[in-house]
This record gives C-alpha cells, sequence and structure tokens, in this order.
C-alpha cells in the first residue's frame, strides 16, 4: 500500500505527536526536501530564505557564523507510520559558546548577507503545538540565548511569538527594531500608483520616460519560464557588477562563492517556479534589471541593479513603477516585501507601505535571565563611553 504524501498527511484530523529532531549536519537534510518544501508552503509566515533551496545554497557556499543547529519539529499523526510524518517546524539555528562578549551558549537563527527574513518555518494549522514542543526541547538543552534575529513585528506570526514569550514567563529583550517599505495590493494597479505617488510625482516619471523613449525602443519585459531566466539571471550579474558595485568589489559577481550562492539559489527558485525577473530595456539592451521571489501569497523583491550611465532617467525607478502592474496583474501575490533598508531614498518613496523586523533576545535558565537582563545597561554603557572617548581625545 502506498504511504499517503506529506500534504495528504498534513491534512488528515487526527491528533498529532510532536517530536524535535537535533541536525548538526546540514547534508543529512538534502534527501528530505520534499517534507520541506511542503512545510514551507503550509507556514504561518512566508520566508523563502528559509526554503529548502535558499538554506542549502546559503550552507554550500557561504559561510554563515557558527555552527549548525537545525531543529526540526515533526508531527506523526496517531495510527500512521513513522514514515508518514510531516514537518511542522523548521529553525535553522547557529550555535555559538557566546553571546557577543559575553560566555553564554548561544542560538541564533541562519543569517547572511543574503537572507533577509529569519522567521522560521512553523505549520500554521499547529503553530502553537511546534512552538510548545521548541519549548521543551529548549529546557532541556544546555542552553541560555536565544536570539530571534529578523522576525516580522506584525500579522498573525508576530502574534504568535508574543504568545510564545508570554507563555514562557521570561520577558524577552528586543534588541533591534526597524521598518521597511511594503507593497500590499490594491484593488489594481493605477489605484495604487495614485494612492502612493502624488500627482506630480506621476508627470515626473513619465516625462523621464518620455526622454528616453528619444534615445530608442523602450520596453519592458518580465522572464517567468526556466529557459530564459537562465540569460536573465546571468545579464543581471554582468549588469550589476559594471557598475560602482563592481568598481568598490561589493557587487555579487566580485566574490566566487556569492555568485555560486546567487546562481543556486537563483536557478533553483525558476525551477519552482518562484523566480521573475523583470527588466527595463532600451534598443534590446538591459538598462535595469529586477529579480522578484514568489512565496505564496506574498513575494520577495531580492535584488534591483541598474546602468549607471542612464541614472539621469531613473531606469531603476521606471522599473519598479512596472513591478507594481506586474504584482497587481499577477494571481496570488497579495503582497512584496522590498527587503530594502530602512528609510530606502528610493524605494520608499513608492511604495506606500511598512513591515516591522524585530530581533529579540530570549533567555533561557537561570544564567540567560540574567545575562539578558544585563543587556540593556551594558547597551548604555558601551554607547556612553564611546563619546566620553572621544572628549577625552580631543582634548589632549
Amino acid at each position: 500500500m502506498p504511504q499517503p504524501l506529506p500534504s495528504d498527511v498534513a491534512n488528515q484530523s487526527k491528533v498529532r505527536k510532536l517530536e524535535v529532531e537535533r541536525v548538526s549536519n546540514w547534508e543529512d537534510l538534502v534527501h528530505e526536501s520534499s517534507c520541506w518544501d511542503e512545510l514551507a508552503g503550509a507556514a504561518i509566515e512566508p520566508n523563502v530564505f528559509y526554503s529548502s533551496f535558499a538554506v542549502l545554497a546559503a550552507m554550500r557556499h557561504l559561510t554563515p557564523s557558527g555552527e549548525p543547529e537545525f531543529l526540526i519539529v515533526r508531527g506523526i499523526d496517531t495510527g500512521a507510520p513513522k514514515a508518514a510524518a510531516v514537518w511542522c517546524g523548521f529553525f535553522p539555528f547557529m550555535k555559538s559558546p557566546r553571546y557577543q562578549s559575553i560566555p553564554a551558549n548561544t542560538l541564533r537563527f541562519l543569517k547572511h548577507d543574503y537572507c533577509f527574513l529569519c522567521a522560521p518555518l512553523i505549520r500554521k494549522d499547529c503553530a502553537k503545538e511546534t512552538l510548545r514542543a521548541l519549548t521543551d526541547w529548549l529546557d532541556k538543552a544546555r542552553l541560555s540565548i536565544l536570539e530571534w534575529t529578523d522576525q516580522p513585528g506584525d500579522g498573525r506570526y508576530a502574534e504568535l511569538l508574543t504568545e510564545y514569550f508570554h507563555a514562557r514567563g521570561n520577558q524577552p529583550w528586543l534588541s533591534g527594531s526597524h521598518v521597511r517599505a511594503l507593497l500590499r495590493s490594491a484593488s489594481n494597479e493605477e489605484t495604487y500608483i495614485r494612492a502612493n505617488l502624488s500627482g506630480g510625482r506621476i508627470k515626473d516619471l513619465r516625462r523621464l520616460e518620455r526622454r528616453l523613449a528619444d534615445l530608442g525602443e523602450v520596453q519592458y519585459i518580465c522572464a517567468a519560464d526556466p529557459d530564459s531566466l537562465a540569460t536573465w539571471i546571468d545579464e543581471f550579474l554582468q549588469l550589476e557588477h559594471a557598475g560602482w558595485k563592481g568598481v568598490e568589489q561589493t557587487a555579487i559577481a566580485s566574490k566566487e562563492a556569492h555568485r555560486q550562492f546567487f546562481l543556486e539559489f537563483t536557478r533553483e527558485a525558476a525551477r519552482r517556479g518562484q523566480l521573475r525577473i523583470l527588466a527595463l530595456l532600451l534598443d534590446g539592451r538591459p538598462i535595469a534589471i529586477k529579480c522578484n521571489v514568489l512565496a505564496d501569497p506574498g513575494s520577495f523583491a531580492f535584488k534591483i541593479t541598474y546602468a549607471e550611465e542612464f541614472a539621469k532617467y531613473s531606469p531603476g525607478q521606471l522599473l519598479e513603477i512596472d513591478n507594481i502592474r506586474r504584482v497587481h496583474a499577477e494571481t496570488g501575490i497579495e503582497w512584496m516585501d522590498s527587503c530594502a533598508d530602512p528609510m530606502h531614498p528610493m524605494i520608499d518613496t513608492l511604495w506606500g507601505q511598512r513591515r516591522t523586523i524585530q530581533t529579540w533576545v530570549s533567555p533561557v535558565g537561570r544564567w540567560g535571565r540574567f545575562v539578558v537582563a544585563a543587556l540593556p545597561l551594558l547597551r548604555w554603557l558601551k554607547r556612553s563611553v564611546r563619546p566620553a572617548q572621544k572628549i577625552a581625545e580631543n582634548s589632549l
């Protein structure tokens, strides 16, 4: 008799027993991508950066700080064979013996240069139970600090996390918080544009587009099939490397490991139908390229670049207007995370919504509670000492 697929088991209304498995060798997860991917599609907070192809590419090519301590919460329905267990939670932690300069066994979420959200994958139909299983595991672990890096500060997942902190009884410390641009779909693209851009700004962008058209044929394209995407992935790397990032060696292609990560990540996203590459062409030449990655029901604006010799025509902004139209035209995209820095000078002026990103430091055990209680004071001392040192140096 064939075993049920993970999605079939996940939808059965049976009592599910949860077990936490610790994985220190990430290569052991390569052959579990089907369960992993199924969880990613059922997560309470979509996060493409913790999908199987993103994490595996990062572990192969990048060097995240710490040692892998991945936790998988598996759910086994009563009466079902163990082989039919589904993933109910995926927590990709990295382990360190110190928190900052303090000796304290610490787990923090996997983070690297191309990971813009660290929300763990938690199955929406058993989210509270999954976090409870994580709590039970943490209470038995030799651990002092759990850092919830770059977590969403709003939405159902944020509410769940707040409930989790309250249930543990150990007050976490909010070590960082910022907002970044978010595009939340309106009834149609014109409604969105008029609601978020002034009439003068819209006229300016149309004027820039007309000036650009005086130089040649202007065309906007969106690549979605894997064959054409392979070419556009290379085009993106070349265009980015040709600009100031290439000069300063901060372009993706400037470091071979980063280039290999980008190629694996984007190619696998393309194979799964999750990659969209938008481009603005002038006489067939790309002068702005944007990479978006889908994570139903949302998406992430992963990377954008443009040809600097056309900067006075604002090709990046023109492409962003086309992006707004395409987000509204594609079925199933309710929002797009900019993945941008806070107070970004370009995207903040085009996208009207914001999402909050927070980092929480949660104590585990007696030593962890002491450390977390001391962190605000230590930060204050650190910030106070630096100005005092500068004043003393200037007085010499």
